[in-house]
C-alpha cells in the first residue's frame, strides 16, 4: 500500500503539471504540433510526446524551485534533465508493455480506491469530491476516462514493481557471510607516540643534511606557475566613508520594514477541520480524558501531519480562532473555532515570542544596508563610464587617479592567499587572461567592479633556500622525528615494551570511524592477527594498534 500510495503521488503531479502544459511550448522542449505524436516505443507501447512532456515539465519546475530560478533549455540538457527523464519514461514504459503482454491490470474497485486516496479531490471533511475531481481534470485537460487509465496503467506498473524486486532475493548464505563481515569486532590497544616520546632528542641539522633534504623534496619547495597582474578595484566597502545618509531617509526604510523590525507573536499550529461543531466537540472530549490523540485523529481521516500544519501564523491570520489559540499552551489541543472551511481543533506546536527592535536600535544596520545600497548604485552608474575610459586607452593606474580605484598587483596562481582572491569573478577573470588581453570592467558579487591586466608569466621556480631556511629546518625536523618515532615503535612492538599512555578501545565495528579510530587504524585492526601490533603513521605521530 505505501508503494501505491506513493505511485498515486506521482500519477498527481501530473495532474498539476496539465496547468503547465501549454507553457512547454513556450519553453521550446518538444514540438507539441504536427504530425509527431510518438518519440518512439518499446515494443508494442508507443512513448507519446503528451508523455514526455509532462514529465520534463515536472522536472523542469522541481529544478527550477530548488534553485530558484528558471532553466533555459540549453541549461536543461547541461544539467542532464532531458536525458534523466527520458531514461525515466522509457522504463516506464517497459514496464507497461510488460504489464500489457502478461494482461496485468487492476479493477475499477482498485482505481476507485486510488482516486479517493488523492488529497485533491476530497472535501474539507475528508471525504471525495467528485465537483472536485471533474474541476481539477478539466483544469489539466484530462478526461474523466483518460484519467483513470492512467490510474490503472499506474497501479498495474506498481504491482510489477513489486514482483520484480521481490523476485531478487539473496541466498541464507550471502546474508549470513555479508552480516558477519558488518558486526565483526575488534577490541583495541592504541598507543600514541609524539616528538616528546623520542628517546634522543633530534640534532639541529648541518648545512649539507638540509641541502640534501631540500634537494630530495625539491618539488614541495617550488613555486607553481604564477600571474603577475596588475589590478584595479572598486567596491562598495571602499566607499562607505564617502556615503551621506540623513535620519529621514533612515526612518523612512524602518518604517518601510515596520513588519521585520515588529514582529507579533507567532505560533506552530495544525487544524483539523469537522464537519460539525458537536463532532469536533466530542473528539476534543475523547482527547481530554485520553482515549484519542490529536495525531490518531489525523491519522483516522488518513490524513498526516503535513496536511493538517499551517506552520508559523499570527493571531490575525486564524481570525476568530486567533484568541482562542492564542491563549493555548504549548502542546494544548483548543476548540471548536469557527474558521471558512468549518469547526476546528487546533494543537499549538510551538510559540514564537514577539520580537520589537527599536529605530535607534535598529540605526545602525539600517545606515550599514541603505549606505552598501547607496554605493553599489554609484559604482552601477560608474562602471560604463569607467568602461569607456578603459577603451579609449585609460590605464589601470589611470582609473586611480580619475575615479578613485584601488590599483595592486598579485602574483596569481590557485593556491594564492590575497582578499581579492575571494571574488569567484576575480578568480576565472584571472586564470583565463592572456598576454595582449585588454583590460575591460568586471563584476564582483558584492556590486563591486575592476579591471585586470596580465603583466608577465613567471614559468615555475624552486624557491631560493636562504627564503625559506626557516621552513626548511622545520620541515627537516619533523621528518627526522618521524622517523625516529617510526624506529622506536617498530623496537617496542619487537622487544613487547611499554611505552606511551595506552588507550583501550571495544567492540569496534568496521565502520566506527572516530577521533582515535581512524580509518587507517581500523582497517589495520581488521587486518591484525590476535595479539599483533602495528605502528602506523598520523600527521606528526605514529600510532601502536595492537588488537
Amino acid at each position: 500500500m505505501a508503494m501505491r500510495s506513493k505511485s498515486m503521488s506521482r500519477v498527481f503531479s501530473y495532474i498539476l503539471l496539465g496547468f503547465l502544459f501549454l507553457g512547454l511550448a513556450g519553453f521550446g522542449a518538444i514540438n507539441l504540433g504536427g504530425s509527431v505524436q510518438s518519440i518512439g516505443s518499446v515494443g508494442d507501447t508507443d512513448i507519446s510526446v503528451d508523455r514526455y512532456a509532462r514529465a520534463l515539465q515536472n522536472e523542469l519546475r522541481a529544478t527550477e524551485a530548488q534553485f530558484g530560478t528558471q532553466l533555459s533549455l540549453q541549461q536543461a540538457q547541461a544539467f542532464g534533465i532531458t536525458d534523466r527523464v527520458l531514461s525515466r519514461v522509457v522504463v516506464e514504459t517497459a514496464l507497461d508493455s510488460e504489464a500489457a503482454r502478461i494482461a496485468l491490470s487492476v479493477d475499477d474497485a482498485a482505481v476507485a480506491k486510488d482516486l479517493n486516496d488523492i488529497q485533491a479531490f476530497k472535501s474539507p471533511d475528508g471525504t471525495f469530491s467528485r465537483e472536485n475531481y471533474r474541476f481539477a481534470l478539466k483544469n489539466a485537460g484530462y478526461t474523466e476516462a483518460e484519467f483513470e487509465e492512467n490510474v490503472r496503467t499506474e497501479s498495474a506498473r506498481t504491482i510489477l514493481q513489486a514482483a520484480i524486486i521481490a523476485g531478487n532475493t539473496t541466498s541464507s548464505t550471502a546474508v549470513d557471510t555479508m552480516m558477519a563481515y558488518l558486526t565483526e569486532t575488534r577490541n583495541l590497544t592504541l598507543t600514541t607516540l609524539t616528538a616528546a616520546d623520542v628517546p634522543t632528542a633530534i640534532p639541529a641539522p648541518t648545512q649539507d643534511e638540509l641541502t640534501a633534504y631540500y634537494t630530495d623534496n625539491i618539488a614541495t619547495y617550488t613555486q607553481p606557475e604564477r600571474k603577475q597582474i596588475t589590478y584595479a578595484i572598486l567596491t562598495p566597502d571602499m566607499m562607505l566613508d564617502d556615503v551621506e545618509l540623513s535620519d529621514e531617509a533612515l526612518r523612512a526604510a524602518y518604517e518601510a520594514r515596520a513588519d521585520e523590525f515588529n514582529q507579533p507573536e507567532r505560533r506552530l499550529v495544525e487544524r483539523l477541520v469537522f464537519l460539525d461543531a458537536d463532532q469536533a466537540a466530542a473528539k476534543l472530549a475523547e482527547i481530554t480524558n485520553g482515549t484519542t490523540t490529536f495525531d490518531a485523529l489525523v491519522a483516522d481521516r488518513g490524513l498526516t501531519l503535513a496536511d493538517v500544519d499551517l506552520g508559523d501564523v499570527d493571531a490575525t491570520d486564524l481570525g476568530a480562532a486567533g484568541d482562542g489559540v492564542f491563549a493555548a499552551q504549548m502542546d494544548a489541543v483548543v476548540g471548536p473555532f469557527d474558521t471558512d472551511l468549518g469547526p476546528a481543533l487546533f494543537r499549538v506546536n510551538g510559540i514564537l515570542s514577539a520580537d520589537a527592535v527599536s529605530f535607534e536600535d535598529a540605526r545602525d544596520q539600517l545606515f550599514d544596508e541603505l549606505a552598501t545600497e547607496t554605493a553599489r548604485r554609484t559604482i552601477d552608474a560608474k562602471s560604463t563610464e569607467i568602461d569607456d575610459a578603459l577603451a579609449a586607452g585609460a590605464t589601470l593606474e589611470d582609473l586611480e587617479k580619475e575615479f578613485g580605484m584601488r590599483v595592486d598587483v598579485i602574483l596569481y596562481h590557485d593556491g594564492a592567499e590575497d582578499d581579492v582572491m575571494g571574488y569567484p569573478n576575480f578568480r576565472n577573470i584571472a586564470s583565463a587572461v592572456q598576454d595582449g588581453d585588454f583590460p575591460t570592467i568586471e563584476m564582483l558579487n558584492d556590486g563591486g567592479i575592476f579591471a585586470l591586466r596580465l603583466d608577465a608569466v613567471i614559468p615555475p621556480a624552486p624557491m631560493p633556500m636562504d627564503e625559506i631556511a626557516d621552513q626548511l629546518t622545520q620541515d627537516w625536523t619533523s621528518a627526522q622525528t618521524l622517523a625516529a618515532l617510526q624506529t622506536y615503535a617498530d623496537q617496542v612492538i619487537a622487544n613487547s615494551e611499554t611505552a606511551g599512555t595506552p588507550v583501550i578501545l571495544t567492540d569496534l565495528k568496521r565502520n566506527d570511524v572516530g577521533q582515535l579510530a581512524t580509518a587507517a587504524v581500523l582497517d589495520a585492526a581488521f587486518k591484525l592477527e590476535l595479539g599483533a601490533s602495528r605502528a602506523l603513521t598520523k600527521d606528526d605521530s605514529v600510532v601502536i594498534v595492537r588488537v
